[in-house]
């Protein structure tokens, strides 16, 4: 996969999806910082939002974010919490794809 974002010329943004239900895992997080190392723009989709009631998600995504600042991270990257069976998220989401998008394209001219 490092192959394929190291050489994909029409990539703008990549996406991690986490498992909200899950503590940060050193697999993920070494991923991020080699992006991160790379220069490959990226945002985070925290999954299974519906598993978890409201404190405990926003507990679970500060606490991630925590662990990225409080490691090779300055500022954690863009965000989203989602749940495929309740569609949240979906809409911001989408909002975001489409700001990148016209911004990249807005500086193609």
């Amino acid at each position: 996969i490092t192959e394929y974002f190291l050489k994909r010329r029409q990539l703008i943004s990549a996406f991690v999806l986490i498992d909200i239900r899950h503590d940060p895992q050193p697999i993920d997080l070494q991923f991020m910082e080699w992006l991160g190392e790379n220069s490959i723009p990226f945002g985070i989709i925290f999954t299974k939002a519906d598993k978890l009631k409201p404190n405990a998600i926003n507990r679970q995504v500060e606490g991630y974010l925590k662990t990225m600042t409080d490691g090779a991270w300055e500022e954690a990257p863009v965000h989203f919490v989602t749940s495929s069976l309740k569609a949240t998220g979906r809409d911001e989401i989408l909002e975001y794809i489409g700001q990148i998008n016209s911004d990249f394209f807005s500086h193609q001219g």
